[in-house]
C-alpha cells in the first residue's frame, strides 16, 4: 500500500483510508509478523515477498522518480500478486507536487558545500594539491 499526501493534498489514499478497520481492529484473529513466523516458519516466505514489493517500489521512486501502483495484493503461497495501478490523474498530481518540490528545494538556502578548485598548469606537484585539497576537506567536516 502507498500512501502519499503533500501539502495537504493526498494523492494516494493512505491504508487506513481504503481499509478503515484496521484502525479499530483490536480482537484480530491474525497476531503480528514475529509472532507468526514463530509459530508458522513458512510465513517468513510471506514476509520476504511483502519487503520484495515494497522495495520495488521504493526503487521505482528513487530511480525513475514515479509511483506505479497504489496497493499490491498478494499471496506468497500461491505465488500470484494483482498490483492496482495508480490512475492518470494521480500520475499527474503526482508530477505536479514533484514539479512544486523542486522549485522549493532550489528557493531553500541550503549551507555551502567546499567545491574542488580547478586544476592550474602551474607546474606544482598535483599530489601534494590533492593531499591540501583533502586537508580541507577534513576541517569542515570537523
Amino acid at each position: 500500500m502507498v500512501g502519499l499526501k503533500y501539502n495537504g493534498r493526498t494523492i494516494l489514499e493512505p491504508v487506513g483510508s481504503l481499509y478503515p478497520e484496521i484502525l479499530t481492529d483490536t480482537e484480530s484473529r491474525i497476531p503480528g509478523c514475529g509472532e507468526v513466523i514463530q509459530s508458522a516458519p513458512q510465513r517468513c516466505a510471506t514476509n520476504k515477498m511483502a519487503a520484495q514489493l515494497a522495495n520495488n517500489i521504493i526503487n521505482t521512486l528513487l530511480t525513475e522518480k514515479m509511483i506505479l501502483v497504489h496497493q499490491t495484493i498478494f499471496n506468497s503461497r500461491m505465488c500470484g500478486v494483482r498490483p492496482e495501478f495508480i490512475s492518470l490523474a494521480q500520475q499527474e498530481l503526482f508530477k505536479d507536487t514533484l514539479k512544486e518540490m523542486a522549485s522549493l528545494k532550489q528557493t531553500v538556502d541550503r549551507p555551502s558545500v567546499a567545491k574542488r578548485p580547478a586544476k592550474q598548469d602551474d607546474g606544482s606537484n598535483p599530489e601534494s594539491d590533492e593531499d591540501e585539497w583533502d586537508d580541507e576537506c577534513e576541517e569542515e567536516d570537523q
